[in-house]
């Protein structure tokens, strides 16, 4: 009775978090660097309309937000964020977190951090989100638990010394 849970949960560990051969890595490293390579350019490719999509006088302001049902269950720590110079702040910070997880530099916090910006952008205004968005989020929140940082990363040239799963 009890080794049939204890299975599962390896097998869902073995799956999710078991990065040991070198192909499983390789892969992980490739995936880490495309998936955050799109998000990067679609961040990027937002950039010119940032105040018409997120900030107070834009598409959305949170007035309105308020009263559309679809916000109500969705907080974001950018409804505090008045000023369209915070806001182009928080998104510089998120393309450095997301060039900083292609290049594999810091690739835990960066993964992290980037999914945190990407999720307070995402639920600021969810009528700009489109496909690449949701899916976006989920390989972001997938690459916060991974060994993706294993292969292809800036960490390596610049800290030789640390030792590196």
């Amino acid at each position: 009775m009890i080794r049939w849970p204890r299975e599962i949960l390896n097998g869902w560990n073995r799956f999710w978090f078991d990065s040991r051969s070198d192909s499983q890595l390789t892969t992980l490293g490739l995936f880490r660097i495309c998936a955050s390579s799109v998000l990067l350019f679609t961040y990027v490719s937002r950039m010119p309309d940032l105040g018409f999509f997120y900030s107070e006088g834009g598409i959305l302001p949170s007035a309105y937000r308020v009263t559309v049902e679809l916000f109500r269950y969705r907080p974001t720590p950018l409804d505090g964020v008045w000023s369209i110079t915070a806001l182009e702040g928080l998104h510089v910070l998120l393309l450095l977190f997301l060039f900083s997880l292609m290049l594999g530099f810091g690739t835990r916090f960066a993964a992290i951090g980037a999914y945190f910006l990407h999720m307070c952008f995402l639920n600021r205004n969810v009528a700009v989100q489109f496909g690449v968005d949701t899916v976006g989020t989920f390989f972001l929140f997938y690459l916060c638990f991974t060994q993706c940082g294993a292969r292809f990363y800036l960490d390596a040239k610049l800290f030789p010394r640390e030792r590196r799963q």
